[in-house]
């Protein structure tokens, strides 16, 4: 084949080889790296700053005084706690034995105070002399006839400051205008004595009117108006004590 190419004009620069079969007879080829550092080594420059620095380690400072002054307050909190619950449970044993105490005192009380209470006086003297018997006109109880008008009861209270009993027997009633007329207001028996010491207060009603007029006795609006009480003598009855007041006789 060699010479027929090169009888047309084709000039063969090196022969061809043949190809291999054989593959271990081919050598491969290994790569490498190239563990060598690139360039050159290159220097750094760091700056610091005081100023900053220093303000840095004041926040650092203040974050941790501030985290150990809330582990602080939180021990103290739970401490607190501790000895609140522990005094609230100590005052609730006495209480139970309080009840007992408060009712069992004001018995004593009542039984001290109705003791003096009681005094027999069924047997005290009746005296007959008046020095410290009083009695008080408290009001009048008037029927007005548009004209004229009339007492019919007589509101009264009675003091016995004597040693003894006394015994009331009804008043004599008078009215300014009227010297000349008296009606009288016996008191019932139930209420014929009164003891020392003692205070009785009530209505007594006249056992006839007093009737009365504007031209007689002037401003009915303050009429002068006179008791005097008398004891229960039926022979020789004895003024025991008086009182007067002005009084709306209008009605």
């Amino acid at each position: 084949m060699a010479r027929g190419f090169e009888e047309d004009g084709v000039q063969v620069s090196r022969p061809i080889k043949p190809f291999r079969e054989n593959r271990d007879e081919v050598k491969p080829v290994r790569e490498t790296r190239d563990n060598s550092r690139p360039g050159k080594d290159r220097e750094i420059r760091i700056k610091l700053n005081p100023g900053r620095i220093g303000r840095v380690g004041l926040v650092v400072v203040v974050l941790l005084a501030v985290f150990f002054l809330g582990r602080l307050s939180a021990n103290n909190f739970e401490l607190t706690g501790l000895t609140t619950t522990e005094a609230v449970v100590e005052p609730s044993q006495p209480k139970e034995v309080l009840p007992e105490e408060t009712v069992t005192e004001p018995k004593t009380k009542l039984k001290e105070e109705s003791e003096p209470a009681v005094e027999d006086k069924s047997n005290e003297p009746v005296v007959e002399t008046y020095k410290n018997t009083k009695i008080s006109l408290n009001d009048l109880e008037v029927q007005w006839q548009d004209t004229w008008g009339k007492i019919i009861a007589l509101d009264y209270s009675i003091i016995n400051g004597e040693p003894g009993s006394i015994t009331p027997g009804y008043f004599l009633i008078m009215v300014e205008g009227y010297e000349d007329v008296e009606k009288k207001a016996t008191l019932s028996s139930e209420l014929q004595m009164i003891r020392s010491g003692e205070t009785q207060s009530g209505k007594v009603t006249l056992d006839k009117p007093f009737g009365y007029n504007e031209k007689e006795a002037g401003n009915l609006e303050s009429v002068t108006v006179r008791v005097i009480l008398f004891n229960n003598d039926e022979e020789v009855p004895k003024a025991m004590a008086s009182a007067q007041k002005d009084l709306n006789l209008k009605g």
